[in-house]
């Protein structure tokens, strides 16, 4: 039936109930629209921003660089070292090491001898008891001592009597020029142990001769050379050789009155060379000599220079500064007789002895 003009619209029944919960009555409600996620990702940029990015990344790329950096890196990674180093690196050995590696000392040390814990050998620095330089490792020596003379790089007296290993180049200081070329002083001449009138040798203040000369011996010793089979080498005379050591006679009894020449090391320590030879006095240890052929890198080889011809010491070049009770000079043991072997003494003793020093002499 139609709706009469101008009467009130009817709405449904506040009574009814929906069956739907979007319709209500004979009227449908509209829904409200869902918001959702995009079912895909906005595609990425392909290209990189033109500008960097305002702050650093928090976290590190998953992946290393694909590629080196297109410029070489400004500077060095490391600074290079302040000194040069000073000898080149050994190369490593093809086996490991047996034994542990000695951790150096600088105090006096008796770790045994040939007889007595001789896996210890060879010795390290400040360590005892030696015999000769073979006894201690690289370019160690082996400081012979009478009593509890000082070490040079070792704290302690150690064992009186005992001998230790010592480096010889502690007591050296380097030269601002490079060694020249040993360069001999005019001719050559005999080694006569210095002699003065109120000297008293044997029981006499008369005056004698005693000259330097070659020896050849079956062992290193000190005292009576014919005690050690020591004889003069060759026949007739013969001559000096390689390995050899020294012994003093009477001057007039020298064969062909053997002669001495001294080389002179720019900036290092003086040669004694067995003039016609290219052999030098060498020492053994701090207690023998020997003759080797003539090296001026060595420092066996090396003494104090000689500045008064006339007379002179003979002590190694690395204790030209040592004192008198420390250093040991080329002597003989008490007063000379013929055939006595020589060797190195405590400086002071010989000093005693009146035969410390020696001289030139032309015949």
């Amino acid at each position: 039936m139609p709706s009469m003009p101008g009467a009130p619209t009817l709405s449904p029944s506040a009574s009814a109930k929906a069956k739907n919960p979007a319709q209500v009555g004979f009227y449908t409600l509209a829904k409200s629209p869902t918001i959702t996620a995009p079912s895909v990702l906005p595609p990425q940029t392909p290209y990189p921003s033109y500008a960097p990015t305002r702050s650093p990344t928090k976290w590190p790329t998953p992946y290393p660089t694909p590629a080196p950096t297109p410029r070489p890196t400004p500077s060095p990674t490391k600074p290079p070292t302040p000194r040069p180093t000073p000898s080149p690196t050994k190369p490593p050995t093809p086996r490991p090491t047996q034994q542990p590696v000695k951790v150096p000392t600088d105090t006096l040390s008796f770790v045994g001898d040939n007889n007595n814990n001789g896996h210890e050998f060879p010795l390290g620095m400040c360590e005892g008891d030696c015999d000769s330089d073979n006894d201690c490792m690289g370019n160690l020596i082996c400081m012979q001592r009478s009593g509890t003379e000082s070490v040079p790089g070792c704290n302690g007296s150690g064992q009186g009597g005992k001998d230790y290993c010592m480096d010889p180049s502690l007591t050296q200081p380097p030269t601002n020029k490079p060694t020249m070329p040993p360069q001999s002083n005019s001719g050559s001449f005999m080694l006569r142990l210095y002699w003065q009138s109120s000297y008293y040798w044997q029981e006499t203040h008369s005056e004698t001769w005693w000259c330097l000369e070659c020896t050849k011996c079956n062992e290193f010793s000190l005292g009576d050379g014919p005690n050690h089979g020591c004889v003069v080498p060759g026949n007739n005379g013969g001559s000096c050789q390689e390995g050899h050591t020294i012994w003093i006679r009477k001057c007039k009894d020298t064969r062909r009155n053997f002669k001495w020449q001294i080389l002179k090391n720019s900036g290092s320590g003086d040669q004694v060379r067995a003039a016609g030879s290219n052999l030098c006095l060498s020492t053994v240890g701090n207690k023998y000599v020997e003759m080797r052929r003539c090296d001026s890198s060595s420092q066996k080889q090396l003494f104090k220079p000689i500045s008064d011809i006339n007379r002179f010491e003979i002590r190694p070049y690395y204790q030209r500064n040592w004192s008198m009770n420390d250093a040991k000079c080329l002597s003989q043991l008490h007063h000379p007789k013929d055939k006595e072997l020589v060797g190195l003494h405590r400086c002071q003793t010989a000093k005693a002895h009146e035969t410390l020093y020696w001289e030139d002499y032309y015949r």
